[in-house]
């Protein structure tokens, strides 16, 4: 019989509290195996936290399987290797091969245990493996299969795996996650191709940011996300036709007017697209909303507490105030464009972190980058990291105004922080398991075993570079990271 339980379950010891495993017949057939869920005390199972991947021919189906250990009441002794038992009284069941593997729930490089011999998808061998998620940084070879991370050691066997890529010199880390893009491309003004940018920045998660408001979210849906390469998600609008008047000669505030803030049908749509949608947007300054104020944003709120959802604030010039628009947000909600330069800049005039900042962070607000093409000063940046105060996400607010300059792309806005000395693991994380948090995604920004089999291969060069801010600012750094290679849903996906 198999012995099959979700690979997440943790076994416990004690009589009544075994975690739910179900009992699956076997090609051949077994009359007296237990019934599903049944108690497991009465067969005295031993779970081992270890996962297999089996290809016996004597199973219809097995994958992500727990071993287990068993004695049957009343009958001989029963074993279990790969996942199938059988009893020492049944001579005619022949015994599966003993394999060796590392166990996944083992610190990484420890010792091995029984594993097949596995045909993975795609192997990436002798890469710096670097994922904050597990603060894991080390050369370690990673293989994925059926989509999903399935193992990470060093020297895996490769089997008959069709796709084997040295990846040596180069950085292996969770795929990117921009949480700050504008892909509605064809459908606003400001939309740029997702999948062009995906590969020169070595994204593999585009989180749209309004683009799309309630009137126009089924044509972003049908005609970009969907047909996409790429994972795109997004926030919604609460602005009935998102930002639809961004462009050289055309700019509108869609939060100017009021009477287009739509919080009915944003929270409808909202709650009808889960699956894609993340948080609600809001524009809130000068240029977005006016003299509006804090009105806009009032209203986003009230839709996001009704769906249940973050808010993710844009903040430009005054009105309203940097402090009065953190005095708003709550725990889990993102101010983006958080580094903007003066004015409603976070920091003061002689570059301290400004009060309200402080508490806003103690109180689980979360700061967003957002470079785009003006709100991303490296003045700001050296103030805040100067004072300890690094920034929850990275993103690169990229459009049609700021692709050619000054954002570019994401890995570039990323080497901005990396030369304003902020640790490279920390910069990973931002653009990783940090933006994957803030959308309450965990299964995303991370290379642990079952996770999504997103990766992204980075480069980091040693030179002189220049990178410039949206004041016109320029530095001169000395390293940069590119994008060398996309792994997306366990497959290569770029450079092809």
């Amino acid at each position: 019989m198999v012995l099959l339980t979700t690979p997440r379950t943790r076994p416990c010891s004690r009589r009544g509290v075994l975690p739910r495993v179900f009992y699956f017949k076997s090609a051949r057939g077994d009359a007296d195996e237990p019934d599903e869920g049944c108690d497991l005390a009465d067969h005295r199972v031993q779970l081992l936290t270890d996962r297999v991947h089996c290809r016996s021919p004597s199973l219809r189906f097995l994958d992500d399987v727990v071993f287990a250990q068993t004695g049957v009441r009343g009958g001989a002794a029963a074993h279990t290797e790969c996942g199938v038992s059988w009893s020492s009284a049944d001579k005619s069941r022949r015994a599966p091969p003993a394999w060796t593997r590392a166990s996944p729930h083992a610190p990484f490089g420890s010792g091995s245990r029984r594993r097949p011999v596995l045909s993975y998808d795609l192997i990436l061998k002798g890469g710096r493996v670097l994922d904050p998620s597990q603060k894991l940084d080390a050369l370690a070879d990673i293989a994925f299969e059926n989509g999903k991370v399935a193992r990470i050691g060093k020297d895996l066997d490769p089997g008959g795996c069709p796709d084997v890529r040295d990846v040596s010199g180069l950085i292996v880390s969770p795929g990117l996650i921009d949480l700050h893009t504008h892909v509605y491309w064809g459908g606003t003004s400001l939309g740029i191709d997702a999948e062009e940018f995906c590969r020169a920045s070595g994204v593999t998660t585009a989180v749209d940011t309004g683009s799309a408001g309630p009137g126009n979210w089924m044509g972003f849906r049908k005609h970009v996300i969907e047909p996409s390469q790429v994972r795109i998600l997004a926030y919604l609008h609460v602005s009935h036709a998102g930002i639809y008047g961004f462009d050289k000669r055309v700019m509108v505030g869609e939060s100017r007017e009021l009477t287009l803030m739509n919080p009915i049908d944003c929270a409808e749509v909202a709650d009808a697209n889960r699956d894609l949608i993340v948080g609600i947007k809001v524009r809130v300054g000068l240029h977005a909303s006016g003299t509006s104020g804090t009105v806009p944003l009032n209203i986003a709120i009230q839709v996001a507490e009704e769906v249940g959802m973050p808010v993710m604030a844009h903040i430009d010039h005054p009105p309203p105030s940097y402090e009065e628009v953190l005095e708003m947000l709550r725990p889990g909600d993102v101010l983006t464009h958080a580094f903007r330069p003066f004015p409603n800049a976070p920091i003061t005039g002689q570059g301290r972190v400004k009060d309200a900042v402080v508490s806003a962070r103690k109180r689980g607000v979360l700061f967003d980058i957002g470079h785009g093409k003006g709100s991303f000063a490296f003045k700001t940046a050296r103030a805040m990291l100067a004072n300890g105060f690094e920034p929850d996400t990275i993103s690169s607010d990229i459009h049609t105004l700021c692709i050619e300059g000054p954002a570019f792309d994401q890995v570039t806005t990323l080497s901005k922080f990396l030369c304003l000395g902020m640790p490279l693991d920390r910069v990973i994380a931002s653009t990783t398991v940090n933006a994957a948090m803030a959308m309450k995604r965990p299964e995303l920004g991370t290379l642990q075993v079952g996770a999504i089999g997103d990766a992204t291969l980075l480069r980091l060069e040693e030179g002189r570079f220049d990178y410039v801010d949206v004041v016109g600012e320029h530095l001169e750094g000395s390293q940069r990271l590119t994008s060398a290679g996309v792994v997306i849903g366990g497959r290569w996906w770029h450079p092809t």
